[in-house]
């Protein structure tokens, strides 16, 4: 599935991924003659994001924060 190798995961989190998004209402379709999927209408979703760094019980963050993905 080259969805799959896009996002660097196996076929199986990738068809999760695809049905969580279904999940939130993302309307997903796939195109045969494409061979690619593709979003029939907009939605928005939200993307949160924590990096820290943990040594000798310290944490560091390195990054916190969200932002909004219009597909």
């Amino acid at each position: 599935m080259e969805l799959a190798d896009k996002l660097r995961v196996g076929e199986r989190t990738a068809y999760l991924l695809l049905e969580q998004l279904k999940d939130y209402k993302a309307k997903i379709a796939y195109d045969r003659s494409r061979k690619t999927y593709f979003y029939k209408n907009d939605f928005e979703l939200e993307v949160s994001i924590s990096v820290a760094v943990s040594n000798g019980g310290q944490i560091t963050h390195l990054f916190d924060g969200s932002y909004f993905v219009k597909g």
